[in-house]
């Protein structure tokens, strides 16, 4: 039996809680959640396999060395890495960066999770 309660999730006009105790979401709000993750899962797939395509095609199949440059700038407009401004947490006595020096980190699909 459905029973009309208070979603805390998308606001829809008909939300019945009738989800697992303790859950704030009714199930049409769950459902609604899972298909915005879902599709946020298929663009970032989609960005790591146009980036993944030319990386095999110029490193792998090519006769000669490739410049990182052209890879570097297609994970930029892919939005697979971010520029930064270099601080003094960036640089180490292993790397020739310097603290203003604009470098690259890894974007938010890329950062490893714990």
């Amino acid at each position: 039996m459905a029973i009309r309660g208070q979603c805390v999730g998308f606001g829809l006009d008909e939300c019945y809680n009738i989800a697992k105790v303790g859950s704030e979401l009714c199930f049409k709000c769950q459902i609604k959640k899972l298909e915005a993750e879902l599709a946020t899962a298929k663009a970032e797939n989609k960005r790591l396999k146009d980036f993944a395509r030319p990386v095999i095609r110029q490193e792998c199949w090519s006769l000669f060395p490739q410049d990182g440059g052209d890879l570097q700038k297609l994970a930029e407009k892919l939005g697979l890495i971010v520029p930064k401004i270099a601080t003094a947490e960036d640089v180490d006595d292993e790397s020739d960066v310097e603290v203003g020096d604009r470098i690259y980190k890894f974007s938010d699909i890329l950062k490893e999770k714990p």
